[in-house]
């Protein structure tokens, strides 16, 4: 045993060369044929993860981390971390989900359709009420529908305004999360707010599949989820199929990634434990009257652990 542990830095070593010389490939096939176009080049980018030669959580960092301290690789110093899934309140809380970082992401700017610039968006049109993360019984809980949801809740407190739920099936969890339009929204009368008012009220639904478009971006973890989930939107109503509920003031919109290519990718970013996850919707503008974009909501996920996940 003590001859095995002493070889441990020899091994992580060459753990860390093998990673490197992966590295360089990867990031020069990332390259190749990746310029930045449109986003319809980025749609197919988990599926395009999926065809990868490697699983990038092959080499989860903690392996590293476990080698060089000699601690066992199944330990797991998660502290007094509060395994409910709730609002972030402390630096270092776990398992939590709070408001995301926003103002490094960029949409289809007013000149979008003659030029292809893409701008930094302006703060997010929604106010994030809550998030939650379950494990999901064999049939898809509809979150607005539901007595044991949030929203019951939310309007028995005297929050009475209009609602935006997606509620996204993943495998093994589903993942809500519940945005209010602002009692003061300074964008009603411009091109985005116009655009979200007829997806919320007149669009039907091979509109706003068309329409819906989610970013998920990696804010902290290993380097090669980073790269492999990149920073493009994908739209929603293409890679899964989705349903979209009206209920008691809300839009609840149903997203079954479970079968999905993205679907394993997804869960694994937000159960995994490694990673701190910002997902951004956008809603896509195909018109200049629909133009400039900007993010419709976000929210951020501090590495979601699936033994925290409480069942339905």
């Amino acid at each position: 045993m003590c001859g095995r542990h002493d070889d441990r830095p020899a091994r992580c070593a060459r753990l860390r060369a093998v990673c490197l010389r992966w590295r360089a490939w990867f990031k020069r096939s990332r390259r190749k044929g990746q310029e930045d176009t449109d986003d319809e080049s980025g749609d197919d980018d988990f599926a395009w993860y999926e065809d990868r030669e490697f699983d990038s959580f092959f080499f989860p960092m903690t392996m590293f981390r476990n080698c060089e301290d000699g601690s066992d690789a199944s330990s797991s110093a998660s502290g007094a971390d509060d395994s409910s899934f709730s609002r972030r309140s402390y630096p270092g809380h776990k398992h939590c989900w709070d408001d995301a970082e926003w103002s490094d992401i960029k949409v289809r700017g007013a000149s979008y359709l003659a030029d292809s610039v893409k701008v930094p968006s302006q703060s997010p049109m929604l106010d994030l009420v809550f998030a939650d993360l379950f494990r999901s019984p064999s049939s898809f809980v509809g979150y607005t529908a539901s007595d044991r949801g949030v929203v019951p809740a939310i309007r028995a407190q005297g929050d009475h305004r209009s609602l935006l739920v997606l509620n996204f099936r993943v495998p093994s969890v589903q993942l809500v999360v519940a945005w209010a339009v602002p009692k003061i929204a300074d964008w009603e009368s411009r091109p985005e707010g116009r655009l979200f008012k007829r997806f919320y009220d007149q669009m039907d639904a091979t509109e706003r599949n068309a329409r819906l478009k989610l970013l998920p971006t990696v804010v902290d973890g290993p380097w090669m989820v980073k790269s492999a989930v990149g920073s493009r939107p994908v739209i929603i109503g293409k890679q899964c199929p989705t349903t979209y509920t009206k209920v008691d003031g809300g839009l609840e919109v149903l997203i079954d990634c479970e079968t999905a290519a993205m679907g394993k990718r997804l869960s694994k970013l937000l159960t995994g434990g490694e990673c701190v996850v910002g997902l951004h919707a956008i809603l896509e503008g195909h018109a200049e009257d629909e133009l400039p974009e900007r993010i419709l909501g976000s929210v951020c996920v501090f590495n979601g652990s699936l033994d925290k996940v409480r069942s339905w």
